[in-house]
């Protein structure tokens, strides 16, 4: 038992630097990759009448992901002259880093350019600049809710998936760490709460 213990003490940190060594040489393809795309589409906040900001924690890949699939889907309506749209995270340990390249190859493969995106935290100020505060789960849900100065700013905050009437889960999970197959299956359900939420505004009358 001993002897066991000690191989695996031995042989965890190999494995750490083998992912760590796999996940740096696919980010450097991601980028590349990446450069075969059209640029990152972007509408003008000054000028918009509605903006939305997605929030997850990190702000490497729920909410990029749902900044870049939103931002395609409002272009597609005509709507991108008039929906600004953003992406954050409730923590800081992100800030500046670009998106998880399993992110951005989910999203390359439905023609979707997020390479420009760095990571940012939510602050404040994000209540008095966006319509909607659209959060990924409940955690983030409450951090979000709590930075609230009043009812107004906490009305504005909701959860992607409460935009779906026959949703089974209220939670899109955090697949940082966590497979390609994962993120693409993160990635769809992403893709059915932005949809809804994409007629949920529209039908509010503003736009479309």
């Amino acid at each position: 038992m001993e002897a066991a213990n000690k191989r695996t003490s031995y042989t965890k940190p190999i494995r750490r630097q083998a992912r760590n060594t796999l996940n740096l040489v696919s980010d450097v393809v991601e980028r590349l990759l990446d450069q075969s795309l059209p640029p990152p589409m972007h509408s003008d906040s000054k000028t918009a009448k509605t903006k939305v900001l997605f929030v997850c924690w990190g702000n490497i890949c729920r909410s990029p992901m749902a900044e870049g699939i939103f931002r395609r889907m409002v272009a597609d309506r005509g709507l991108l002259g008039e929906i600004f749209v953003d992406s954050a995270g409730t923590g800081g340990h992100n800030v500046g880093k670009r998106s998880d390249w399993r992110a951005r190859a989910c999203l390359r493969k439905r023609g979707i350019n997020i390479s420009d995106k760095r990571a940012r935290q939510f602050v404040r100020s994000d209540f008095k600049s966006f319509d909607f505060v659209v959060v990924m789960d409940r955690g983030n849900f409450n951090e979000v809710v709590g930075l609230a100065e009043d009812s107004s700013e906490a009305n504005k905050v909701a959860l992607l998936l409460s935009y779906l009437p026959d949703r089974e889960t209220s939670d899109i999970a955090d697949p940082y760490g966590k497979s390609r197959r994962m993120f693409e299956e993160t990635c769809l359900l992403i893709e059915k709460g932005c949809q809804a939420l994409l007629q949920h505004i529209v039908n509010l009358g503003s736009h479309g």
